[in-house]
């Protein structure tokens, strides 16, 4: 018999989102949302898994989704990624990515709070290091996380009353499908980069932490080769 406590996680189609899925499937309800279904895919005959196709960048797909119901924690994971020289980012990617780290997910979340006002208790962000203090090459993203942490910080403010928590995740490079694209993964140190499967037990850790009086409010962790 599955927990009937219903875990929504934005950006399942691989990575940490993926990973998240693998890690809480044993035990909750899971929505699953992401642009495509991708490595989701394992997941769509069990029982306690549904997938939502979701683009944060396209507000219509936030607005008009009518299966993000009874939703007890919210995890914001999904995000577009950019490494390069200002100069050379094109003007769409540049909107597709604030659209979609920044705008959508804010949409999102006020769409969760709306629609799922008696059951909601838990939002957890998967925000990233360049969150909090810019790094080389990173401006887009950048600008789109620090987006993230001042909205964030602010609406716990606003439902700390609600008895709903919000935690902010800030990770170091994690070895993911985003890091191989970009040619982040060094392979001499590859064993230093923070694995999925960690960042995935500590939010099991979160979510697990409910019946205590302590709020979780942010974390930042790195690699043990921290290179900024």
């Amino acid at each position: 018999k599955w927990k009937k406590k219903k875990i929504l996680i934005t950006g399942t189609s691989s990575g940490l989102g993926n990973e998240i899925v693998s890690k809480l499937l044993n035990n909750y309800q899971i929505i699953g949302s992401s642009r495509k279904l991708g490595k989701a895919k394992k997941f769509v005959k069990r029982k306690n898994f549904s997938y939502e196709k979701l683009d944060l960048s396209k507000s219509n797909d936030i607005i008009y989704s009518k299966k993000f119901k009874n939703i007890y924690c919210l995890i914001n994971n999904a995000s577009l990624f950019e490494l390069s020289d200002l100069s050379k980012i094109g003007n769409e990617k540049i909107i597709e990515i604030i659209n979609t780290n920044l705008i959508g997910t804010i949409l999102l979340t006020k769409k969760i709070l709306k629609d799922n006002n008696k059951t909601l208790k838990k939002i957890i962000n998967i925000i990233s290091v360049s969150g909090l203090h810019g790094i080389k090459n990173q401006t887009i993203y950048s600008a789109s996380k620090h987006g993230l942490k001042g909205f964030f910080n602010s609406l716990s403010q606003e439902l700390i009353n609600k008895n709903i928590s919000i935690t902010n995740l800030y990770p170091g490079g994690i070895n993911t499908e985003l890091w191989n694209k970009f040619g982040q993964k060094i392979k001499s140190k590859n064993k230093f980069f923070l694995k999925k499967k960690e960042v995935a037990n500590l939010v099991e850790y979160i979510i697990k932490s409910e019946n205590t009086n302590m709020i979780i409010k942010e974390i930042v962790f790195f690699p043990k080769n921290d290179w900024h």
